[in-house]
C-alpha cells in the first residue's frame, strides 16, 4: 500500500471534495453497473440494512432502496438522501452493527486512513462488505492511497492488505469489469464476508 503525502488533513479533505464534485454525474450514469453489483448482493444480504459510503449522489442510495435494501449513504458532498460527513470517522456518524453490510464504490482509495476506514467498517457492519475499486498503474492526487491489487488485481493480495483490518475475511465474489464508459476504464469488484 502507498500513500499520497499530503501536507495536512485540511488539504486532503480540500482535494477530495473539489475533484469528487465534477464525479457526481458519473454516479448517476453508473446505474447500470450498480444494478450488476446489486444483483450479486441480493443473493447474499436481500433485504438488509446497508451503508452506501462515499456515494456522491442520491441515486446510489435510491438504487439499493428501489432493490428493497434499508440502505442510507454517507458523503463529504451535500445531497438529500445521505449523511453529509467525513467517510474517514464512521465512528462519528454511526453506533457499532447500525447495518449488516457497506458498499464502497470507489472510496477506499480516497481515504485518508485505510486501516481505520476499514476498522471503522467492520465495527459498525455485522456480515460483510461490496468493494469496488479501480485498476490502475500508478496512485495519484485523487486516489492518496493506492493497494497492490489495483495493478495485480489478484483476491489474495486484497485479503492480504485488507485483513489486518479486518480479520478473517472471505472473499465471497470477484468480478472484473473493463469498460471504456467507466470514469475508470476499469475495475474490480469484490464480495467480502466476516463472521
Amino acid at each position: 500500500m502507498q500513500s499520497y503525502p499530503y501536507k495536512s488533513y485540511k488539504e486532503y479533505l480540500e482535494v477530495q471534495y473539489e475533484t469528487n464534485k465534477p464525479r457526481i454525474s458519473w454516479t448517476v450514469q453508473k446505474s447500470f453497473v450498480r444494478a450488476e453489483d446489486i444483483s450479486i448482493i441480493e443473493k447474499h444480504f436481500k433485504g438488509k440494512r446497508c451503508v452506501c459510503i462515499g456515494c456522491r449522489h442520491d441515486k446510489e442510495v435510491e438504487d439499493f432502496i428501489d432493490a428493497g435494501f434499508d440502505a442510507i449513504g454517507i458523503d463529504i458532498l451535500p445531497t438529500e438522501r445521505q449523511i453529509i460527513g467525513d467517510f474517514n470517522k464512521l465512528e462519528n456518524y454511526f453506533k457499532n452493527e447500525s447495518f449488516d453490510f457497506a458498499y464502497s464504490c470507489h472510496t477506499l482509495e480516497h481515504t485518508n486512513d485505510p486501516i481505520h476506514f476499514l476498522r471503522m467498517i467492520r465495527k459498525i457492519c455485522t456480515e460483510g462488505l461490496y468493494l469496488v475499486i479501480p485498476i490502475r498503474e500508478n496512485p495519484d492526487v485523487e486516489e492518496p492511497i493506492f493497494f497492490d491489487v489495483m495493478h495485480t488485481m489478484k483476491t489474495e493480495d486484497l485479503v492480504r492488505e485488507l485483513s489486518p483490518a479486518l480479520g478473517n475475511i472471505f472473499v465471497e465474489k470477484q468480478l472484473i469489469r473493463n469498460n471504456p464508459s467507466l470514469p475508470s476504464g476499469a475495475e474490480m469488484a469484490f464480495l467480502i464476508k466476516w463472521n
